[in-house]
């Protein structure tokens, strides 16, 4: 199973999910924690596909912050994966 960010612009970022149980329905949240802000969003029930993938564009909202990192957990039912992904 893995779970890869990437920035695609300053506003979104690619999502790319392997490795999971064909239909399985996993949780994905995206979080930021800097000076005098913190900001969380979360994407409940994302469906993966027959071939245990997904793969998707996300949109995060701009911190104010130049090279902002943000850190993203997919839980799903067999446990959490994590990854950072910076952007721009």
């Amino acid at each position: 199973m893995s779970l890869a960010v990437s920035p695609v612009s300053a506003n979104f970022a690619l999502v790319d999910l392997k490795g999971f149980q064909p239909d399985e329905k996993v949780d994905l949240i995206f979080y930021f924690d800097g000076q005098n802000i913190a900001l969380r969003s979360e994407l409940n029930t994302v469906l993966i596909g027959p071939d245990g993938a997904a793969v998707f564009n996300q949109g995060l909202q701009p911190t104010g912050f130049a090279n902002s990192l943000w850190h993203v957990q997919v839980v799903h039912s067999r446990g959490v994966a994590c990854t950072q992904v910076e952007m721009p």
